[in-house]
């Protein structure tokens, strides 16, 4: 992100103010410019918040899967059989709902994917 008042680069404080009780009272972003000043929040600055990054617009199609990525849809997928599976041979599949199963096939995968 950029700046809303001079434009230069800003820092982002949110993972900050969640991590440590020092900063909970700062300003979620502010200029890294400490000649300019500017403060997300601040009633003494005249722009409220910094303006947003422009991305450039992609002129060509997407790029096809690379191999790497064909093999983690297929762990993710059979992450999914192997979860379903045990839940319905141990007839717990109506115990959970889908957000549960799906953080179960997540940490699967992630233990899976890092072997």
């Amino acid at each position: 992100m950029v700046c809303a008042r001079c434009g230069k680069a800003v820092w982002d404080n949110r993972t900050k103010k969640m991590d440590d009780p020092a900063w909970k009272t700062a300003a979620d972003f502010a200029c890294k410019d400490k000649a300019c000043g500017w403060k997300s929040g601040d009633p003494a600055s005249p722009v409220g918040a910094p303006a947003a990054i422009t991305l450039p617009a992609v002129s060509q199609a997407p790029a096809a899967p690379s191999s790497r990525d064909t093999l983690l849809v297929e762990l993710y997928l059979d992450s999914l059989d192997r979860v379903m599976a045990k839940l319905q041979r141990e007839k717990l599949v109506e115990l959970f709902r889908g957000d549960a199963i799906a953080a179960m096939v997540a940490t699967l995968f992630i233990a899976r994917s890092k072997a």
